[in-house]
């Protein structure tokens, strides 16, 4: 996790256990409501940095060479992530579309001879889901 926060003016913040905690917290009743979270983060990595970045991973995409420099990959080292800020969280609501039980339904057919079974795969936290 971050190691800074930005404040209700912008100001930078150092994230301690306490703030890391409420954060925590918050997510999770969003997430439990149920609401889609994302959360909000920011790190400058200079072009030079990049660069260098970009040249001694050649065999990665962009995406992985930034989750290893922000240190995203499960690495332990906490100095690594003193760059990232954390910003925020949003929570969305995504609410079942009115048709969606009576398709289901519809595409299921009789309950003695389904035509589709069904199964639900998500990339939602187990909250909410």
């Amino acid at each position: 996790m971050a190691q800074f926060v930005c404040g209700p003016g912008g100001e930078l913040q150092a994230l301690d256990d306490d703030a890391k905690a409420r954060f925590i917290q918050e997510v999770e009743t969003m997430a439990s409501t149920p609401l889609r979270v994302i959360a909000f983060a920011h790190a400058e990595v200079s072009k030079a940095d990049w660069q260098e970045l970009e040249a001694a991973n050649q065999e990665l995409s962009a995406n992985q060479i930034l989750k290893a420099f922000l240190n995203m990959d499960g690495g332990e080292n906490q100095e690594e992530r003193k760059h990232i800020k954390l910003v925020g969280a949003l929570g969305l609501e995504d609410k079942v579309r009115p048709k969606a039980k009576s398709a289901l339904k519809h595409a299921m057919g009789p309950a003695d001879d389904p035509r589709v079974t069904v199964r639900m795969l998500t990339g939602d936290s187990k909250a909410t889901a």
